[in-house]
């Protein structure tokens, strides 16, 4: 905060002409967040359950570790299965989000069902961030004021509603928010097509037949279906299915099913920092790993605090979700 702060204050002047010039986007920024982070709320205000009757969900065991790293007064947090042990699991997710709900004073099972659309809002307005600048590329943002010949920047023309929203990055970077966040994998689409064939196929067996049979079949089961047949589906079905796309039972667990299962997991918490890391990665691109102002200056402090600032994003993979680091550092280095 302070570091922000006297950074504030050295650009003050930039940083009030670009709000006089860009406040209607950056409110279009900030609505955008807010109504993914209203979308999974009303998700949780319609299930806000922390406990699992079916399908082996763990919320009860996140809960424990974020109470347990809430109560802690030292670290390694206390194991609540185990007293007088410690916990021996990635819990550093849960100090990410915990440092909040001790500020803010929430009651731990209010500030859960808080926590998951929060995470759900970053996840969705960071992809944004990354496709708007891709698309953006090194094109400036319309801008309607230069500096003078002394430097001093002149009074801004805000831009309207209109150049905002029609600005293509806008629309792209919204829609890649979501096609991450809320679209799933093609598994329902999978899982709707073998529905139809099972209501065809003998006894409902569908495995190991010949592709051409599954065509024909799928026809004729969706005429079935049209003409009142019911596909053999329990309502869980729809969201767990998907999520085990590949013969064997292996995950194939989307960002959606994540949030509307609602586990959270290290990997939930570690979702928006991934896409941090990326962010990053693309700036370091997109700069053409140029530091500084234009006219040279503080090129060193800049790149330091570009990679100080990339080091604690990446690094912080590690102890959130140890499994992560290797494919953004990775990333980070090809950039």
């Amino acid at each position: 905060i302070f570091i922000s702060a006297f950074l504030a204050y050295h650009q003050r002047e930039e940083l009030a002409a670009e709000w006089k010039q860009r406040n209607k986007y950056f409110l279009v920024v900030e609505l955008i967040f807010l109504a993914f982070f209203v979308f999974d709320l009303l998700i949780r205000i319609g299930n806000p359950d922390l406990w699992h009757p079916y399908k082996g969900g763990e919320k009860p065991m996140d809960f424990s570790y974020f109470n347990a790293v809430l109560k802690s007064t030292v670290f390694p947090p206390y194991d609540p299965w185990f007293a007088g042990g410690y916990i021996n699991y990635y819990y550093y997710g849960y100090v990410i989000v915990g440092v909040l709900v001790k500020w803010l004073g929430i009651v731990p099972s209010v500030a859960y069902n808080l926590i998951l659309p929060t995470l759900f809002g970053l996840l969705a307005i960071g992809t944004f961030s990354v496709a708007w600048n891709l698309t953006h590329g090194r094109k400036p943002f319309p801008v309607k004021y230069q500096d003078d010949l002394d430097g001093n920047i002149e009074d801004p023309t805000p831009l309207s509603f209109k150049e905002v929203l029609n600005l293509k990055p806008l629309i792209i970077g919204l829609t890649s928010a979501i096609g991450l966040a809320v679209l799933g994998n093609w598994g329902t689409v999978r899982m709707i097509w073998q529905g139809f064939q099972r209501l065809v196929a003998p006894g409902g067996v569908i495995d190991n037949l010949p592709f051409l049979e599954r065509v024909l079949f799928s026809i004729r089961g969706f005429w079935l279906y049209l003409g009142g047949a019911h596909l053999a589906f329990y309502p869980g079905d729809w969201y767990w299915i998907p999520s085990r796309a590949i013969p064997g039972d292996v995950i194939t667990e989307f960002p959606f099913f994540t949030f509307l299962y609602a586990d959270l997991h290290a990997h939930m918490i570690a979702l928006p920092l991934t896409v941090a890391a990326l962010s990053w990665a693309v700036s370091v691109v997109l700069s053409r790993g140029r530091w500084g102002e234009r006219d040279g200056k503080h090129i060193w402090k800049s790149a330091l605090a570009s990679f100080v600032i990339g080091a604690l994003v990446i690094g912080a993979l590690r102890p959130t979700n140890t499994w992560d680091l290797p494919t953004y550092l990775a990333l980070a280095i090809v950039a």
